[in-house]
């Protein structure tokens, strides 16, 4: 259960983010498409090694991915 809530944070926030920076132009998207890009790169970076034992890198991701999602709420 824990892996497929992981995924489901890591993949549906990178997906949102995604599609919001599709249809907003101009810092704010471009903001929130770096975000997402840095939010893959987490997730394909957890197949390669167990990014939870790396506290640093779990913690930037974290802040990130707030920083993107609440970008997000902001320009809808």
């Amino acid at each position: 259960l824990g892996l497929i809530g992981v995924l489901w944070f890591v993949w549906g926030g990178v997906r949102r983010m995604v599609s919001t920076a599709k249809r907003v132009y101009g810092p704010a998207g471009d903001l929130i498409a770096a975000c997402a890009i840095a939010c893959a790169g987490f997730g394909a970076g957890m197949l390669t090694f167990d990014a939870f034992a790396f506290v640093q890198c779990t913690l930037v991701f974290f802040v990130i991915a707030a920083i993107g999602l609440r970008t997000r709420a902001l320009v809808e």
